[in-house]
């Protein structure tokens, strides 16, 4: 949408040369596309000539060029408010800006980011009229658009890098496991010897006892709970060593447990 901007300076009968100096001096920033500079000089200059509401005017249209809402429409709104005499083609300008920057505002708040300030290009020197701060001066100026918000930028994540291991906590584990077969072995072959002993006993006695045939028959039982429990802790704990060594050792092993009566160990083949 191109729009013209009319940037007053108010009458050269009421300004003393250093305030027409200044008044210049922003009129010039203003043309050159230098909003945020010209702001600061018609900010300074409404406050110090509050009744010369030209720059409160003037502030208003820089901060609509910065794209800055709120200080644009309070500027702008205040200007409407305070001058009395306004041409009617002024006020339907002014509040053309006003509608547009409370658009803008209540589009950046509705997506929750900042507007990104746009700056319009400055016109040629060609299109404006001659610098003269005893009438007003129409700056044709393109009202560049609106850039869209820019997305957020998507870093795709690559696959987590692999957990590395040699293995070394699942080989204590394994022999810490075996290390406790052994000793459900070890107990079973002792109560294997003391059931084969309360056997012997109440073969050769010829006044065998009761207790001595309950505590034999308890003997035998304990005997293959702990060969059992032995052997499965055997069978785990070789099971977590060779998984351990495998993730240290490029080599191919089979190991199998080995149980019977009177018999306890573990099998391995492999390619090394």
């Amino acid at each position: 949408m191109v729009m013209a901007l009319t940037l007053s300076l108010g009458s050269a009968a009421a300004l003393a040369d250093p305030l027409k100096d200044r008044a210049r001096q922003g009129k010039q920033l203003y043309k050159e596309g230098q909003y945020e500079d010209a702001a600061k000089v018609f900010s300074s200059l409404s406050v110090e000539y509050p009744d010369n509401h030209a720059f409160t005017r003037n502030l208003g249209a820089c901060y609509y060029h910065l794209r800055r809402p709120e200080p644009a429409i309070s500027n702008l709104r205040e200007y409407l408010n305070r001058k009395g005499d306004i041409a009617k083609e002024d006020r339907t300008e002014v509040e053309g800006w006003i509608a547009e920057m409370e658009k803008v505002r209540d589009q950046a708040a509705a997506a929750g980011s900042v507007v990104p300030v746009v700056v319009a290009a400055p016109p040629s020197p060609a299109a404006l009229a001659p610098a003269t701060v005893a009438a007003a001066t129409a700056l044709p100026v393109a009202t560049a658009p609106i850039a869209p918000a820019p997305a957020a930028e998507t870093v795709a994540s690559g696959p987590a890098p692999a957990t590395t291991s040699d293995g070394r906590t699942l080989r204590i584990a394994g022999m810490a496991t075996g290390a406790a077969g052994l000793v459900a072995i070890g107990t079973g072959i002792y109560f294997y010897t003391r059931a084969t002993s309360l056997s012997d006993k109440i073969t050769n006695s010829k006044n065998s006892s009761a207790s001595d045939f309950a505590s034999g028959k308890s003997a035998e039982t304990m005997q293959w709970v702990f060969y059992s429990v032995g052997v499965a802790a055997l069978a785990t704990g070789s099971i977590l060593y060779y998984l351990g060594w495998r993730d240290a050792s490029p080599g191919q092993t089979a190991i199998a447990p080995m149980a019977g009566p009177g018999l306890a160990g573990i099998a391995a083949q492999g390619a090394f």
